[in-house]
């Protein structure tokens, strides 16, 4: 994603109000961007999402109206504050992660393929 890329939709997003708008970046990790993501983010209509993974760390600053989703990759520990964890395929299988006695909020389609995103919506709503 460019800047330029970035500001397009910031400019469609706040033309057209009406329709909810949902997306998943890992360029919050470029200042340029980050400042028009947070811009998105604040809007009503927008839904915004972090993607992070053992790679991009956690963020400094965690905007409002943004939620952390977590890739997880590897056996890692994930962070405590992640509001959402996809696993890749190879983890679907194995226990699901635990932080002391939290358990980590996993994609529910991972849990159980009868639930798809538009019955769920959590990363909509």
């Amino acid at each position: 994603m460019s800047k330029e890329y970035a500001e397009k939709w910031l400019w469609i997003m706040r033309k057209c109000p009406k329709p909810r708008y949902f997306w998943y970046s890992r360029s919050w990790r470029i200042p340029e961007i980050a400042t028009v993501l947070e811009q998105m983010a604040a809007l009503k209509c927008c839904r915004a999402w972090y993607s992070l993974d053992s790679e991009t760390g956690i963020p400094e600053k965690i905007p409002p109206g943004v939620k952390l989703a977590y890739l997880q990759v590897s056996e890692d520990t994930p962070p405590e504050m992640i509001d959402l964890m996809f696993r890749v395929r190879r983890l679907r299988k194995q226990p699901r992660p635990r932080i002391g006695l939290t358990i980590l909020p996993v994609c529910p389609n991972e849990v159980n393929k009868e639930i798809t995103c538009g019955g769920c919506q959590r990363c909509f709503s």
